[in-house]
């Protein structure tokens, strides 16, 4: 085939600025050559520029094939079922898609996806001569499948992949347009010096276990093996591997030949000097350094979230503040404050007049909680517009008896009758809320220390209070549990 939000946490003694690079900058020499951006195999799909279609008929379509000779346990090892929509990637001459079109009825599609276009107006034309209503020829790239996101149920890649000048480019293409339950099916030629054909080692690139790593990298886990369905080929399903664990490949992601920031070793090619010693990729982290000018808040301290608002060109910072409690042993009296700043350095405290506070309203409060004791742990949520209930802003914060979301239309004035608990937890830090896409729930992350909270004589925590629980709902404004 042939509006970026920031959240940082501050301790009370005074709000800081850290310029951290908490990137490490990988330098890639002329060395390290990343496949992605150069053929891995230039010229391997020269002949079908201008194919003789009836001449890779005669090949494709032949008795000592070894996919032709299985052709009917291959069909039905797949398990193919009525109304799927399948891709049949490296169509060539038609020989699969006008099976696979017979399996998937008329509710059903097959895309006969090839590199020449000879081929695949060939599959279209004898898909026409046999009544096949449901055959769809595209003409694809050499890097991408061109199919649209989440359109297909299954992509079919027979002898085929090794024809791949791109290969992580494409099988990202073909997961990007597989739906979230999709599947690959890799039938490929087993490359095994001394004993596979002259021609396979001359013609294959490498090896199932080479292929196999380049499809993991690309968002992929393989699911079955079918060991001796073919003779000198292989039969590999693979399915989309969504969760970052489930993808993490085993070999370094082409990240192509231009500067990248990278968190992980897995990205930084040949890290370990594995493949080539003397060209090891060395990460450097560089020592951060703190602003000047900290603290920028002298007295101010707490939960922050910092959001950059695109209206106004201001960052806007919500924090927490506390005042202690006259009487001891009781607990202090926590408030959410506002900021702004034009350059997220230097920062205005305005006198809002909203909230009594140490004895005045000439302070910059804006929410105290429902009773007016607690309004503490400030996240500022990035929410689609549907779930915004007609608000601009929406805020998680603790409050009293848990976890509370509330709605603003301007992020000064909070709506009282909005205030909703979602969580009764008792907690020590700011908590997040975030949406899954692939669970299509809202998830928030939180550290819960009435369920971890450990006591021991007079009531000292241990390690078990500082663990991360996770609750979930599919709707955000409903309680979450764990």
């Amino acid at each position: 085939m042939k509006s970026g939000r920031m959240t940082r946490m501050i301790k009370p003694k005074g709000l800081r600025v850290k310029r951290c690079i908490l990137f490490a900058l990988a330098i890639l020499t002329s060395t390290v050559v990343f496949a992605q951006d150069k053929s891995v195999n230039p010229g391997i799909n020269k002949s079908f520029e201008n194919p003789d279609v009836e001449q890779f008929i005669g090949r494709f379509e032949n008795e000592g094939r070894d996919a032709f000779d299985h052709r009917d346990e291959i069909v039905k090892a797949i398990g193919l079922k009525p109304g799927m929509t399948v891709a049949d990637v490296g169509a060539g001459t038609g020989l699969f898609t006008r099976l696979f079109a017979k399996e998937v009825g008329p509710e059903g599609k097959i895309l006969a996806v090839d590199i020449a276009e000879k081929f695949v107006k060939h599959v279209e034309q004898t898909a026409q001569k046999d009544g096949l209503q449901n055959v769809v020829g595209i003409v694809c790239k050499p890097d991408s499948v061109n199919l649209p996101p989440a359109s297909i149920d299954l992509a079919f890649i027979c002898d085929t992949y090794h024809h791949f000048e791109f290969p992580t480019k494409t099988m990202r293409s073909i997961h990007t347009a597989l739906k979230p339950e999709g599947q690959v099916i890799l039938i490929d030629f087993h490359r095994i010096e001394g004993v596979s054909r002259e021609w396979t080692l001359g013609h294959v690139r490498a090896g199932q276990e080479v292929f196999t790593k380049e499809i993991v990298a690309a968002g992929f886990r393989q699911v079955e093996e079918k060991k001796d369905l073919l003779d000198e080929s292989y039969f590999v399903r693979f399915e989309r591997a969504d969760s970052r664990a489930d993808a993490l490949p085993t070999e370094p992601v082409q990240i192509g030949t231009t500067p990248q920031f990278v968190f992980d070793n897995f990205v930084v090619d040949n890290h370990w000097a594995i493949k080539y010693k003397q060209e090891s990729v060395q990460r450097v982290f560089h020592q951060p350094k703190k602003f000047v000018g900290n603290p920028v808040l002298p007295g101010h301290g707490g939960y922050t979230t910092v959001i950059r608002d695109e209206e106004s060109g201001l960052f806007r910072m919500w924090y927490q503040t506390w005042v202690a409690s006259p009487v001891k042993g009781k607990s202090g009296r926590y408030a959410i404050a506002y900021g702004e700043s034009k350059d997220g350095i230097s920062w205005t405290l305005p006198n809002l007049g909203l909230v009594d506070w140490k004895g005045t309203k000439e302070n910059n409060i804006v929410w105290t909680g429902l009773e007016g004791k607690r309004g503490s742990q400030v996240y500022m949520l990035d929410l689609p517009e549907e779930e915004r209930r007609g608000y601009r802003f929406v805020m998680l914060y603790g409050g009293i008896g848990g976890s509370h979301l509330i709605g603003s239309h301007d992020g000064i004035h909070w709506d009282r009758d909005s205030d909703t608990t979602i969580t009764k937890m008792h907690s020590d830090t700011q908590n997040a809320i975030v949406y899954d896409s692939r669970r299509r729930e809202y998830v928030m992350f939180c550290r819960a220390k009435h369920i971890y909270r450990t006591f021991r004589g007079d009531i000292i925590d241990t390690g078990a209070s500082r663990r991360v629980a996770r609750m979930s709902s599919a709707k955000l404004w409903d309680a979450l549990g764990f």
